[in-house]
């Protein structure tokens, strides 16, 4: 479903977003919105980058390192060494949580980094990396597309369609039913009720996205008596 067909899916779950009433660039904030909201929630545009580190620096924006950085996923920060072509995975923390085991980490001397935090914008590592290194970071993250601008876009894949996200178009539009709702004043009952179709919209889509068929074939034809690969 491209920006073309998504605009009048959402007027027209909502009658009263005439153009009147809805500006045309009112409406493509709100989808477009909506695109970046689903993209985060499910991590739909998964994505690892390698970038280099600097002396004694503790702090890198993620936003110059990482194109389009959402969210980390669950792989996280990796790190190498300047004399391992190995990397090792660093451990994920928040500021407070430094902030009361390490008291002194902000002081301490630069070296590998063992930790990370991210906090807002910025990626935090601790101990602050002591030299420049090729690729020494290996991060693992969601990513938000670009938004749309014209009726032949895609949500998440630009002018290219994206089979396997067309299950999410349907989100973006109950996202823009419920921002809707409120622009056109339809009132606390109908925005929440409308709240709650995104929300269930978005539960279900997360579950067909994350499905992997493959991994639970296997694991129960592994375990199985008399399975192939049972051993019996």
């Amino acid at each position: 479903m491209n920006f073309g067909k998504l605009r009048t899916l959402a007027r027209t779950f909502v009658t009263e977003a005439k153009k009147n009433t809805v500006a045309d660039a009112e409406l493509d904030t709100i989808i477009n919105a909506g695109k970046t909201e689903v993209a985060t929630r499910t991590m739909c545009l998964k994505k690892n980058t390698k970038f280099d580190s600097a002396v004694d620096t503790m702090e890198y924006d993620l936003t110059e390192e990482l194109e389009r950085f959402l969210t980390p996923d669950k792989s996280g920060l990796w790190y190498r060494t300047s004399t391992s072509t190995n990397y090792r995975q660093l451990i994920p923390k928040t500021i407070s949580w430094l902030d009361e085991n390490i008291p002194n980490w902000r002081d301490a001397d630069s070296g590998d980094p063992t930790h990370y935090a991210i906090d807002g914008d910025k990626l935090i590592v601790h101990p602050a990396t002591s030299s420049v290194i090729t690729d020494a970071f290996w991060v693992y993250y969601a990513q938000d597309s670009e938004d749309m601008d014209e009726n032949e876009d895609y949500p998440f894949g630009g002018v290219t369609e994206i089979a396997r996200l067309k299950i999410l178009h349907m989100a973006i539009v109950k996202y823009a039913e419920w921002m809707l709702s409120k622009a056109v004043h339809e009132g606390a009952d109908a925005y929440r009720m409308k709240e709650n179709e995104y929300e269930r919209e978005i539960a279900k889509d997360e579950a067909l996205l994350d499905r992997r068929k493959d991994i639970s074939s296997y694991s129960d034809t592994k375990f199985s008596v008399g399975g192939v690969g049972s051993g019996f």
